[in-house]
């Protein structure tokens, strides 16, 4: 799995290099390009932050439904151990 300072790293380099090719033909000025990627690097972030929070979330409450299921298993093993009260006919 990618981490995030991999995946942002990944996308500062290209932004670095689509930057320089578009700059080079005169598209727009270094001003410009620099406020343009620093954006796409914070919505990155922000993004990935989501993301992240969003599947540790998941696998806590994954977790948690697990670990009833378990409980309960284990409730009925204990009830079924129990011994049965005959009923006595008299």
């Amino acid at each position: 799995m990618i981490t995030q300072d991999q995946l942002l790293a990944i996308i500062r380099h290209s932004l670095t290099m689509i930057g320089g090719l578009i700059i080079m033909h005169g598209a727009v000025d270094a001003a410009t390009w620099e406020l343009v990627s620093g954006s796409v690097l914070g919505i990155a972030a922000i993004a990935w932050s989501i993301y992240d929070k969003n599947k540790k979330a998941k696998k806590i409450k994954e977790g948690k439904a697990a670990k009833a299921e378990l409980e309960k298993i284990e409730l009925e093993k204990v009830e079924n151990e129990k011994p049965k009260k005959k009923l006595l006919k008299g």
